[in-house]
């Protein structure tokens, strides 16, 4: 039996008629925004990532530890022979929940052997659409072209949740700069993570500029605004819950 981790529930119910076996692990996650630390194992982490939901978007902390923190601790006693393959796109928000598990892993010692599976083949032009355009043959498909990770792979995946964490924006566009079997779009993901988070105080983020931008002209319904954001801001992988706080704070800021 092998163990998929999947980057959400969607992609779940897609499986359903791949033909792809196993054991499933949902993580429901949202690591590009909110606060971290680096030890992804210790109560801090998850104490102060279910304050921030619940502060933000109203997830009960019980409702968060049953559908993350139970979910994720399946990981950590599996069988040490059971592949685990990891279901993740190339946009921010996928990479660095992938980035996590692989320091989960790492923490946890697991000896277990990981795969990468691409949302596409490796190298091509992304439209930031992910599995979501994937049909349950293509899946398949997909699933027989996985990548194992080396022990760079999984060494890289590791320090770059590190620097993620610590926003250690110049170390991360080094090991950008870096070819990897198991990491594509990685100089993109980095730099959209840099612009993320303006050096200057006070300054808007790349998505909040092009909120500011798409709100002067002239959009005022959620679902014309999110189109018009997801067509330029794909890499960064914000759901609709995500750019509706950030509207919000847009607002706010005046």
């Amino acid at each position: 039996m092998e163990l998929h981790i999947l980057n959400g529930d969607a992609l779940r119910e897609q499986m359903r008629n791949s033909g792809i076996s196993g054991k499933f692990i949902v993580f429901r996650e949202c690591l590009i925004e909110g606060p971290l630390v680096v030890d992804t194992t210790s109560q801090v982490f998850w104490l102060q990532r279910a304050a921030y939901l619940e502060e933000t978007y109203g997830e009960p902390p019980k409702r968060y530890r049953e559908a993350v923190v139970e979910e994720l601790e399946q990981l950590g006693v599996i069988h040490r022979n059971m592949p685990v393959n990891l279901w993740f796109e190339n946009d921010l928000f996928c990479q660095a929940n992938m980035w996590f598990i692989l320091k989960f892993i790492r923490q946890k010692n697991l000896p277990n052997k990981i795969y990468r599976i691409f949302p596409q083949p490796k190298g091509q032009a992304e439209d930031w659409k992910g599995f979501g355009k994937a049909s349950p043959g293509a899946l398949a498909g997909l699933y027989e072209q996985k990548v194992l990770f080396t022990a760079q792979d999984f060494n890289t995946g590791v320090q770059l949740w590190n620097d993620f964490v610590q926003r250690d924006f110049q170390h991360m566009a080094r090991l950008a700069g870096t070819e990897f079997s198991c990491f594509d779009h990685l100089p993109e993901a980095v730099e959209a993570f840099r612009r993320l988070h303006p050096t200057t105080p006070g300054s808007l983020s790349r998505p909040e500029r092009r909120l500011k931008k798409i709100l002067n002209s002239g959009k005022t319904e959620f679902g014309d605004i999110f189109r018009a954001f997801s067509e330029t801001e794909g890499i960064y992988g914000f759901g609709d819950a995500a750019v509706k706080n950030m509207l919000a704070n847009l607002h706010a800021k005046g």
